[in-house]
């Protein structure tokens, strides 16, 4: 910009490691190291360094006394999409709470906090940034040069103000169904955007972890304090009572049935790591928040079930396509046995699930009646998990292997992009050997689809580790 020249150092991955620039008016115009970016997973923050690396050759440089000095660092607080919401300094606050000369806390730092729009606008009267912060929303550089709400994405720069790409997406043939200058496809509240290229299901990053803490409090006792840790069937693993809540509310966390007990129950989930918090209220109907009786309270009524509901699709037929556009595509789970017949998996599994897709049906189409991956496929549960378009479908499939081979934190678009084709081979949960369909964004639209249409998937589909046969590699 100007007569400042900037050079961005990014490792292998393109993640910025370092800035440097040229500026008649800094260090007499030597190069000067600007910036070093600070990771873990994820970039943590910036160290502002305003080193003269010419004059790091010179003899005299030697001699000289370093002085460290904090408030240089900026560390980032980010939401479940990545937005940069606060940073605060390595710098901590004296607070001399009673004047009288000693320090009785310490504060943050804090240096900006920004709320946002939808699509990344920073909203008017709730921002501020004393140091010039560049980051924001989704964790993307923020690029005034090109327009007041402009973020450099990598593949392209977008307008928060207007939540559009100001070019064409590089990738819009593989969504025919997008505007080719959409962000993060219209749902930048479910979705992040990787690198303009693509969207990211970044609300499902919590889906499958292993522990919640809970915080319950009881309408019936009226007890705050107790943390539970259950697992993802909701068996109490934990427990750290500070105060009784009662044996009923045990039963409900321990079991996940709530609704059975009558209760008034507010509780807290934190997921393990520490990311996003839910705030979730179940009451007994009829009742306010304090368990007293909503006076006028009428009963919903619930309808009864339909006598005849629709029918499950039949594996022995070949999957309509006039209900699913110009290609009708089944997604199914069955078993077979390939791999303990090959000793990669010991045969005490007795037979592994296997997912595929098919445009015909399933028995005496894509397998003949006598095949095991037919009789494994009974009709009357007939282990079709979706119905949909070829893309769609092997997106699904890929999905699932993946889910199964290298667990859920493979399932993003940057991770996609380092997969190995033939790894599957080596997983004792499923019998597939490769994933047939890698290319990332076909595999996002799968995850996408059964996000919306199978909650839970990264758990229920996830299938039991079996122990590896005598001719597995890692055996």
């Amino acid at each position: 910009m100007g007569n400042t020249t900037t050079v961005y150092l990014r490792d292998a991955g393109g993640n910025v490691m370092s800035t440097y620039t040229i500026d008649a008016q800094i260090n007499n115009g030597h190069l000067t190291q600007n910036e070093v970016h600070l990771y873990g997973s994820s970039r943590l923050g910036i160290n502002e360094v305003n080193r003269d690396v010419q004059a790091l050759a010179k003899a005299d440089y030697l001699n000289k006394v370093n002085t460290f000095v904090t408030g240089d660092v900026r560390y980032e607080l980010t939401d479940h999409l990545g937005n940069v919401m606060v940073t605060v300094s390595d710098k901590k606050l004296q607070v001399d709470a009673n004047a009288d000369g000693v320090v009785d806390y310490y504060t943050a730092d804090v240096v900006s906090a920004t709320d946002y729009a939808p699509f990344g606008m920073s909203l008017n009267g709730r921002k501020f940034n004393a140091s010039g912060y560049r980051f924001g929303f989704n964790g993307k550089e923020n690029d005034k040069d090109i327009s007041e709400g402009g973020q450099d994405y990598g593949l392209r720069v977008s307008d928060n103000r207007i939540g559009r790409f100001l070019s064409v997406d590089p990738l819009g043939k593989e969504f025919p169904y997008l505007s080719s200058y959409q962000f993060a496809a219209n749902s930048p509240i479910e979705n992040s955007d990787l690198d303009g290229g693509e969207p990211d299901p970044s609300t499902q990053k919590q889906a499958g972890k292993t522990a919640t803490t809970l915080t319950v409090i009881t309408q019936n006792t009226v007890k705050k304090g107790t943390e539970l840790a259950v697992d993802a069937t909701g068996k109490l693993i934990q427990q750290k009572a500070k105060q009784s809540i009662g044996t009923r509310a045990l039963s409900w966390v321990a079991s996940t049935a709530g609704k059975a007990l009558g209760l008034t129950l507010y509780f807290v989930f934190s997921p393990a790591n520490g990311h996003q918090s839910y705030h979730q209220e179940i009451r007994q109907p009829g009742y306010d928040w304090q368990g007293k009786p909503i006076p006028g309270y009428v009963p919903q009524i619930v309808p009864a079930p339909q006598s005849n509901p629709a029918p499950l699709p039949d594996p022995r037929k070949a999957p309509s396509t006039q209900e699913n556009g110009e290609e009708g595509y089944y997604v199914y789970k069955t078993a077979s046995t390939d791999k303990i017949r090959t000793g990669y998996v010991d045969k005490s599994a007795g037979s592994l699930p296997y997912y595929g897709i098919t445009k015909g049906a399933i028995i005496g189409g894509r397998y003949s009646a006598s095949n095991e991956r037919a009789t494994n496929l009974s009709v009357g549960n007939n282990g079709i998990i979706a119905q949909t378009n070829y893309y769609t479908a092997g997106g699904i499939e890929s999905a699932l292997i993946i889910l199964n081979t290298y667990g859920s934190s493979m399932l993003n678009t940057k991770s996609l992009k380092a997969l190995v084709r033939s790894s599957p081979g080596l997983s004792t949960r499923i019998d597939n050997k490769t994933v047939t369909f890698t290319n990332p964004t076909q595999i996002i639209s799968g995850v996408m689809w059964l996000n919306k249409n199978i909650p839970g998937w990264q758990t229920s589909l996830k299938e039991k580790e079996n122990k590896k046969g005598p001719t597995h590699p890692d055996k």
